[in-house]
C-alpha cells in the first residue's frame, strides 16, 4: 500500500510483543539501512522485558528499533531522524499502532536532538549511524564525542545501556563515561554494548 507521501507499508515487520507481525512504513526506495529482522529479534531476546523503559533511537531510519521496544513494553521511545521521508514513515507507523505520546519524534540533526533530551535519564539507547561515521578516521572522533555526551548530559541514566550497530571487524572501545558490556555479531553486522558508569 503506497501512501500519498510515497512511504509504503512493509517489508519491515515488528518481530515480537504487542505489535508482533505489524508492517511498518518505509521510505521510497528504502534508502535507510534498517536493522535486519533477525538482528532485532536477537537483540530484544537479550534485553528481556522492557516494561516501563524509556528508549532512545538515534539515526532512527524507519524507527524499527524504537517500535520494537514499544511493542515489547517500553513506556516511551524517542526517535531521532533528519530525513524527511524517514520522518514521515515513523509518524505514519506511530499512527498505525496508535502509539500516541509513547512515540516522540525529534526531527533534525542528532546533536540538536540530544540537547532536547538532556537530563531525560533513558534506560536504553540504540545508535545505528551510517557506518562511515564509525569507520572513518576523521569522523570517528566526532562520533565518539557524541556517544560520550549521552551520559554526560544525562540523556541516558547511570547504569543505562547503549547499543551501537556497526560493521563487523570494527572494534569500538568505550568512550568516557562508559564501561564495556558485551559485543555480538550476526553476519556482517556487529553490535557493541556499553554500560554507562554509575548505578541507577
Amino acid at each position: 500500500m503506497r501512501t500519498a507521501a510515497g512511504v509504503t507499508e512493509g517489508p519491515i515487520r515488528v518481530t515480537g510483543g504487542e505489535w508482533r507481525g505489524t508492517l511498518l512504513f518505509t521510505p521510497p526506495g528504502l534508502t535507510a539501512r534498517p536493522a535486519l529482522s533477525r538482528v532485532r529479534g536477537a537483540l530484544f531476546n537479550i534485553f528481556g522485558p522492557l516494561d516501563g523503559a524509556t528508549v532512545l533511537d538515534f539515526f532512527a531510519g524507519t524507527g524499527a528499533l524504537g517500535f520494537e521496544a514499544l511493542s515489547r513494553g517500553a513506556a516511551q521511545a524517542v526517535f531521532f531522524e533528519r530525513d524527511g521521508d524517514c520522518l514521515e514513515a515513523i509518524r505514519r507507523s506511530a499512527a498505525k499502532v496508535r502509539a500516541g505520546e509513547r512515540a516522540r519524534v525529534e526531527a533534525g540533526d542528532v546533536a540538536a536532538g540530544l540537547e532536547r533530551v538532556r537530563g531525560l535519564g533513558a534506560d536504553l539507547a540504540f545508535v545505528d549511524p551510517p557506518y562511515a561515521l564509525i569507520d572513518g578516521e576523521e569522523s570517528r572522533p566526532g562520533f565518539l564525542g557524541f556517544l560520550a555526551a549521552l551520559p554526560a548530559g544525562g540523556a541516558v541514566r547511570p547504569g543505562g545501556l547503549v547499543c551501537v550497530e556497526h560493521r563487523r571487524g570494527v572494534r569500538l572501545d568505550p568512550p568516557p563515561g562508559y564501561e564495556p558490556d558485551d559485543r555480538r555479531e550476526w553476519g556482517q553486522t556487529a553490535v557493541t554494548f556499553f554500560r554507562t558508569r554509575g548505578s541507577a
